[in-house]
């Protein structure tokens, strides 16, 4: 059981995130912050145990970026419903994922194979997209950061934008630059 700790840790982020997102509709931002800093502590801990103990499987890496995919879209999209975040930001964050979503499944089948490996710049994308998930629901719960979380909306779709193309942009030099998958039997 503790050899599958991490995997533990990360599937009980994606099934926290109906109970956040209903949280946040239902505009009790004080309990959804709490809930975040769980998110946020099961993220930081199931990466350090699997890197600790050497437990670094591929269910990990696939369903890690996913957990903090569904945490981020579903949150921003009924933030945005809320008008706590601006809609040109959500539709750039849903865009963005179902733009890197449709690229794998397009290099998936013109390459045969599928290595997704996060980017500085994604990461740094998901930070962001974080924060001010985050600002929204201080904000909501009557904590005002004003222009701060203004210029976070700002910097949060530049590298939404940003890392959107550059996913783009690096899988399709990737793509023509191999040879054709080979057909399967």
């Amino acid at each position: 059981m503790i050899r599958h700790l991490p995997n533990v840790l990360t599937a009980s982020r994606i099934a926290l995130v109906p109970f956040l997102l209903w949280l946040m509709a239902e505009e009790r931002f004080g309990t959804a912050l709490v809930l975040c800093g769980v998110a946020g502590i099961t993220d930081a801990l199931d990466g350090y145990l699997a890197r600790r103990w050497n437990q670094v499987t591929r269910l990990g890496a696939v369903l890690d970026p996913i957990a903090d995919k569904v945490l981020v879209v579903g949150s921003v999209v009924v933030l945005a419903g809320q008008g706590r975040v601006p809609a040109w930001l959500a539709g750039l964050v849903v865009g963005r994922d179902a733009l890197i979503l449709g690229g794998a499944v397009v290099y998936q089948a013109v390459t045969g194979r599928l290595e997704i490996r996060p980017t500085a710049l994604s990461k740094v994308n998901t930070f962001l997209q974080i924060v001010v998930v985050i600002g929204a629901i201080l904000e909501g719960a009557g904590i005002p950061l004003g222009r701060v979380l203004g210029w976070g909306f700002v910097a949060a779709g530049i590298t939404t934008a940003g890392s959107g193309l550059h996913y783009l942009l690096a899988w399709t030099i990737k793509a023509f630059s191999r040879p054709p998958a080979s057909p399967r039997e």
